[in-house]
């Protein structure tokens, strides 16, 4: 129940509005686990599901026809390692509203069969990963492939933060230390004509 649920079309042929097709197609699952999604785009997709606490899932590749409903197999989810943890500054006080992030996907295993399906996973509509409370704790994962997992910490004002876990090697909770630092702000100008640059690296 409460599975974000999502179409994602086979090939090459709609990547210019894969977004638009994924916030069309969004659904959510009701207690029994079943959706429907309406506004499928005709030819071969595939069915994503993603919940809280599993691996994202793909059904069985279907063939969706205007105006008709098609009944697809079932999408099964996996569970897979969980980690939790807090996140802190140099001082020890926990850093609220960090973002946890970690890969979903385990991309080795994957065979290029033209399905964009598991690289778009974190894209479906409704799902995001989470961010810290006001002690700096949080949940993570599941984590997809094998150990020592990777797991990224981001907030503006922080310096991004990569930290591996191993749930064979490290028990209780993950302590995760963030350094704080400053802003720069400012306006990149053309020498020459004496107008903004529009596109620069910092």
């Amino acid at each position: 129940a409460g599975a974000q649920v999502g179409a994602i079309p086979r090939g090459l042929r709609d990547m210019r509005m894969l977004e638009e097709i994924i916030k069309r197609t969004h659904a959510v699952t009701d207690a029994e686990g079943r959706y429907v999604i309406e506004g499928v785009p005709e030819g071969d997709v595939d069915v994503l599901a993603i919940a809280p606490g599993h691996l994202p899932g793909q059904g069985v590749p279907l063939i969706a026809i205007d105006g008709v409903l098609v009944q697809a197999e079932d999408v099964r989810l996996k569970g897979g390692p969980m980690v939790s943890g807090r996140v802190a500054n140099s001082s020890g006080v926990g850093i609220e509203g960090v973002q946890v992030r970690w890969r979903m996907v385990d991309f080795r295993n994957m065979e290029f069969d033209f399905s964009l399906a598991p690289m778009v996973a974190q894209a479906v509509e409704g799902w995001d990963f989470p961010v810290t409370d006001s002690d700096g704790r949080f949940v993570a994962g599941p984590c997809a492939g094998e150990a020592p997992h990777e797991l990224q910490f981001v907030k503006p004002g922080y310096a991004n933060k990569q930290q591996e876990w191993n749930p064979e090697e490290q028990e209780g909770e993950l302590e995760v230390i963030l350094l704080g630092g400053g802003f720069v702000e400012g306006i990149v100008m053309d020498l020459e004509r004496a107008e903004p640059v529009t596109e620069f690296t910092v």
